[in-house]
């Protein structure tokens, strides 16, 4: 398990240095009611998540895995993305919540 996390790290899986920026990302995100006359005026988030603990794992410390350290965050990004979508689309003004 931990030795396929390692090899995660040298992919856009496993590292955010290569990640698209939010531009790039497929018709559904840009809000063009052509191609999404569906949900083209609803409010997208993306929670990327890249430790392959699908936003669940929280560990206090790295783990040394031959030298290279593994961080298992996902827990704490998550929630601090909700925090993020929280401000920016308020739940009292959002009649809404698909996740």
């Amino acid at each position: 398990m931990l030795t396929s996390c390692v090899d995660r790290t040298k992919d856009v899986l496993g590292s955010s240095n290569d990640w698209k920026q939010p531009d790039d990302y497929d018709y559904v995100f840009r809000g063009d009611r052509a191609q999404d006359p569906f949900y083209s005026n609803w409010n997208r988030f993306v929670i990327k998540y890249c430790d392959g603990g699908r936003h669940q794992s929280y560990q206090k410390d790295p783990i040394d895995v031959n030298g290279k350290l593994l961080y298992f965050r996902g827990h704490s990004n998550v929630m601090a993305a909700l925090d993020f979508v929280a401000k920016m689309a308020p739940i009292e003004l959002t009649s809404d919540f698909v996740l």
